[in-house]
């Protein structure tokens, strides 16, 4: 059973969380909105002269480099059947794990079809982390307690695969904009452990998180390309595990992503962006019920190939 200091710390959570997504939602208004303005231009079609459509817009791509994330906050809770409620704990402040770093990121893509409406998308992305920290408390993480002065390591990895389906509601010479469907599945691990006193308990669950987007992409430029994209949802399942290594899944996810590219010659670029990722969810496997929020923001840096 949920506390009601629970629910109304979720419901928080979740009205920030909003927030964030309208924001994200507000600037995909806006570029559809310049993008919009500049296929209504009075001078004319864009000059097109200086590169053939496949440089301007490939049927394959892939952008791949590096993801400097910064503000991570990871608070995660495990339940036990036998113990009941388990502590929360705030990975960042009690264990010490890092709340930047650096991870590797790849996004690919094809346009299936030549008029630019059909593209599907494949990403990939790791985040692990570990800490060690003596703790100020007892902590109950699943069906173990870890006692107060212990040293307690801890570990959160954070696998995510998505796979996307966009729709071009409008394409132009140099811009394009629709929506997606699409779904992060997502790989979870966390665990504590104690050397001394033998105790340990850990959770791993890899579980789906069918997302709703909006995306736009527009050449300002000749070798200047800018996209914007949002996606997000909110699921509540049950009785999943015959797929996935879970029973039970309610949560919100949330994953906004802006940037800019330079193609210095054809087929070939550069690009920086910024990501916002917010994971919060409640997961449930036989005893043990998971309850993780996961949010992160990061600097993108990455190469562009494109054919």
């Amino acid at each position: 059973m949920r506390t009601a200091d629970s629910c109304d710390a979720r419901v928080r959570s979740r009205a920030i969380s909003l927030h964030r997504l309208l924001g994200a939602m507000l600037l995909t208004l806006l570029l559809l909105g310049s993008t919009a303005c500049a296929a209504l231009r009075d001078d004319g079609e864009p000059d097109t002269s200086a590169r053939d459509e496949s440089a301007r817009w490939p049927t394959l791509g892939l952008r791949a480099g590096a993801a400097i994330l910064t503000g991570v906050d990871s608070e995660v809770r495990l339940d036990s059947e036998t113990l009941g409620r388990g502590t929360g704990i705030d990975l960042e402040d009690d264990f010490s794990l890092e709340d930047e770093t650096t991870i590797v990121r790849a996004d690919a893509f094809w346009r299936i079809d030549e008029g630019r409406r059909h593209r599907l998308e494949l990403s990939w992305f790791d985040i692990r982390r570990n800490g060690t920290r003596v703790i100020d408390r007892d902590i109950q993480f699943g069906d173990r307690v870890f006692p107060v002065n212990a040293e307690v390591r801890s570990f959160l990895n954070t696998e995510v695969v998505k796979f996307n389906y966009r729709y071009n509601l409008f394409v132009g010479e140099d811009w394009e904009a629709g929506l997606s469907l699409g779904a992060h599945v997502i790989g979870f691990d966390v665990g504590l452990s104690q050397g001394n006193l033998a105790l340990e308990e850990s959770f791993g669950v890899t579980a789906p998180m069918p997302v709703l987007g909006a995306h736009a992409e527009w050449l300002p430029f000749e070798r200047i390309r800018t996209l914007i994209s949002g996606e997000a949802l909110y699921i509540r399942a049950e009785d999943i595990g015959g797929v996935f290594d879970t029973n039970d899944l309610e949560g919100l996810l949330v994953d906004a992503r802006v940037g800019i590219e330079w193609e210095p010659v054809d087929h070939f670029g550069v690009g920086v962006g910024y990501n916002y990722f917010l994971l919060d969810a409640e997961y449930g496997e036989q005893a043990l019920a998971l309850s993780a929020k996961y949010d992160y923001s990061g600097l993108l840096v990455y190469g562009t190939l494109g054919f």
